[in-house]
């Protein structure tokens, strides 16, 4: 492998987008490692997204601890902007018709994409185009306040149409993966919630 120029490496590295599969090849070899640690990739999401110093060999270790910390965007290569639920860089799925690998993706680009996504992630939140249903379904099943998506009221209760809050979730949690994400996060401090009334 150290046959090659660094030139040619260079170029080799050049060619991957996507910090993760920079990391990946890094993980190949001592050698590949070398070279990916420096590679100026590190240096430029790290100096756009963050104010803090650094150093060049560093920023590669920076930016994976901020991935791990609120992920990273494979598209625009922004940090989501909390550690958890949808306001984290999450996986998304799409449509196998599109031939489109999952990417990790924070809440505005998953937003833009969100018509591209695969249909099975919302099968749970599937239903007919004409079911109402009350707004504590609403608020459990698609993480939304329906406010506006009244449609009709059913004695003493207000009914929403079930597509368009699917349609509103999408815009909120940016998709399937980021209700799922939120609900995750949303359950998550319920539980610490529960065991903290326990222990006191």
């Amino acid at each position: 492998m150290t046959q090659l120029p660094p030139e040619i490496w260079e170029q080799i590295l050049n060619r991957l987008k996507s910090p993760k599969d920079l990391v990946q090849v890094a993980f190949t070899c001592s050698f590949l490692h070398e070279l990916v640690i420096i590679h100026p990739v590190w240096a430029e999401i790290w100096e756009t997204r963050s104010a803090e110093a650094f150093a060049l060999a560093t920023a590669m270790k920076l930016v994976m601890a901020k991935q791990h910390e609120v992920g990273l965007c494979e598209r625009c290569l922004r940090f989501g902007t909390r550690p958890d639920g949808s306001f984290r860089a999450v996986t998304m799925t799409f449509d196998p018709r599109l031939r489109r690998p999952p990417q990790q993706l924070c809440l505005p680009c998953r937003v833009l994409l969100a018509a591209d996504e695969d249909v099975a992630c919302w099968g749970p939140f599937r239903f007919s185009r004409n079911l109402f249903i009350n707004r504590k379904q609403c608020k459990s099943l698609f993480l939304i306040d329906p406010k506006g998506y009244v449609l009709q009221t059913g004695g003493n209760h207000l009914l929403y149409d079930s597509s368009h809050c699917l349609e509103h979730s999408k815009v909120v949690h940016g998709g399937a993966c980021g209700v799922r994400a939120e609900r995750k996060r949303r359950e998550a401090q319920s539980l610490a919630a529960r065991f903290g009334q326990m222990r006191v």
